[in-house]
């Protein structure tokens, strides 16, 4: 009974992961991932506004974790990654997820909506049907479609993501 209560209440965000296969040299990969991926230096660069900024991160051997910073999207893929030796050359693991503040505003507004629709269900329920309740069941409807949009963009955006890497890496 509580495995189910908790699997409901239990909100599962998409991830994406990806094999990348390099035919340059360990060094070389990883000295090509170190120039895409910058550390952050200043809180706003002034290049924020446009569509080519690098992505921001850290590298610690030949692991590395990475984000493209833009303020109109933020759906952009946390990347946490890891080169590797292969058998058939060099692979990098990209392990793509929705950044952390997403996740807790997109957890804030599902559970809103399921306050507000019980809430709307229990006042029909004591009070009768009223158009206010008709109101708070059609505004979680609106956010959890915005939600969704969300999570459909983040899809799109790490689909971007991983070509951006796999160009600049094979």
């Amino acid at each position: 009974m509580f495995d189910r209560i908790r699997n409901f209440l239990l909100i599962k965000f998409p991830t994406k992961d990806y094999i990348i296969i390099s035919e340059h040299s360990l060094e070389m990969t990883r000295m090509r991932l170190q120039d895409l991926i910058k550390e952050r230096t200043q809180m706003f660069p002034e290049w924020i506004s446009s569509n080519d900024s690098p992505y921001f991160g850290t590298f610690e051997g030949n692991t590395f974790e990475a984000y493209k910073l833009s303020y109109r999207d933020s759906f952009n893929p946390m990347i946490d990654g890891k080169i590797q030796g292969g058998d058939g050359g060099i692979e990098i693991h990209l392990h793509m997820s929705i950044a952390p503040a997403v996740k807790a505003l997109l957890n804030f507004m599902y559970f809103t909506v399921l306050f507000v629709v019980a809430g709307a269900l229990l006042n029909t329920y004591y009070d009768g049907p009223y158009i206010v309740t008709l109101g708070m069941i059609l505004f979680p409807v609106l956010i959890y479609g915005f939600c969704r949009i969300g999570i459909r963009s983040f899809l799109s955006d790490a689909e971007k993501r991983y070509q951006e890497i796999s160009a600049v890496v094979t």
